[in-house]
């Protein structure tokens, strides 16, 4: 199913500080992906609320904005750090991190970012805390994010059908970025 994701277009505007001003295209591909799969009529409409909750272009909006807001207010230089918050508002769950940003190393061509930070997450269902650490290494003259490689550790529990469900997640993600015009 998600292999009908590879090479779609969407279109993400950002400001110059890194939040999304808005995204769009996302019900294409969202139909585009449920039309892979063949369900019954109440598991597929069910199934196509809950990727429209998930790939909204709000839930991906705010999903955008926590991996491109992590550019300072002000001009840093090697060493500094200055930290931020984000906040992700969904319809069952919100999600906020805390983030302290360092400037570890500037290059003609290339700056890295070091990041440590805190992630809650509330559901109706349970609660999730954790640790996010990583680098994200930008291009020095235009600001795009060039590289990431980020690490996410989670615990939480699930409440579901009077148990508690003890989960824990660790995540790693390395993405790569380009402008494409």
């Amino acid at each position: 199913m998600f292999s009908t994701l590879i090479g779609k277009p969407f279109t993400v505007v950002f400001t110059p500080n890194g939040t999304v001003k808005s995204v769009s295209g996302m019900e294409d591909i969202i139909e585009n992906m449920l039309n892979t799969i063949s369900f019954n009529e109440e598991i597929a409409a069910e199934m196509g609320a809950q990727m429209g909750q998930l790939f909204s272009n709000e839930a991906m909006k705010g999903m955008f904005e926590q991996s491109f807001n992590f550019y300072p207010e002000n001009a840093v230089k090697q060493g500094d750090f200055w930290y931020q918050e984000n906040a992700i508002p969904m319809d069952n769950m919100n999600i906020g991190m805390k983030t302290k940003n360092t400037l570890k190393e500037l290059k003609t061509n290339t700056a890295t970012i070091e990041i440590e930070g805190n992630m809650d997450m509330d559901m109706e269902e349970g609660k999730f805390n954790g640790t996010q650490t990583g680098t994200i290494i930008i291009d020095a003259k235009t600001g795009l994010p060039l590289t990431s490689d980020i690490a996410l550790n989670m615990k939480g529990v699930i409440h579901a059908q009077g148990m508690e469900i003890r989960v824990e997640m660790i995540t790693k993600a390395k993405t790569s970025a380009k402008k494409i015009n």
